[in-house]
């Protein structure tokens, strides 16, 4: 890895670790907009901050799979009403430290933790927060950007049958049911039939 790939790196991994700090400092009012939001106990709430603290403040392993990739640009999601800090962590995590810029936009069923998650994210340039605009149209905006080369999405059959028809529009759309968080493929040169348990090199 040569010396400026390794200083680039290197900045993304801070920055992911100060997310990692920022999340753990708002954990009281995530766990509180999680229960108001969508009726989560308390203990659900702390569990999804730790797993997205715990993964951010790890990201150093996925290195190996990051150093001479070449990123998409921008990597976009609509984050599920479930565990949206844990989405969070994970997608934006893997597409950040893969040279990627993080566009989200969370359910509407989650306002309380998308203003939260707008206000964790905000001094950083490589993630965005898109509130208050409704996600069809934050979709359809993906859809037509030609720098949107990478979606995930969460959710049920029918909103799954939308963006399978728009697939043409991206290189790489990932869709998890409900709950659901498929690895994810960053790079365009990724060995996709190669197993590989990182966040950042396969999906299955």
């Amino acid at each position: 890895m040569g010396l400026k790939m390794h200083q680039e790196i290197e900045a993304r991994l801070q920055v992911l670790s100060e997310l990692g700090d920022r999340l753990e400092a708002r954990r009281e009012a995530l766990v509180q907009a999680a229960a108001e939001d969508i009726g989560a106990p308390c203990y659900c709430g702390n569990m999804e901050v730790d797993l997205a603290v715990a993964h951010l403040k790890t990201m150093a392993a996925e290195v190996p799979n990051v150093a001479g990739k070449a990123p998409y640009g921008i990597v976009a999601d609509i984050l599920p009403y479930d565990a949206a800090p844990v989405v969070l962590a994970w997608v934006g995590g893997a597409a950040v430290l893969g040279g990627n810029r993080f566009r989200f936009s969370c359910s509407s069923q989650t306002p309380r933790i998308a203003r939260i998650l707008a206000e964790t994210v905000a001094p950083f340039p490589c993630f965005e927060a898109v509130t208050g605009l409704d996600n069809r149209i934050f979709g359809e905006q993906c859809i037509a950007d030609p720098q949107t080369q990478v979606l995930h999405i969460s959710g049920g059959s029918m909103v799954g049958g939308t963006y399978a028809r728009a697939a043409h529009a991206f290189d790489k759309v990932f869709f998890g049911g409900p709950s659901g968080l498929p690895p994810m493929i960053f790079f365009r040169d990724a060995p996709w039939r190669r197993r590989s348990p990182s966040w950042c090199a396969e999906l299955f």
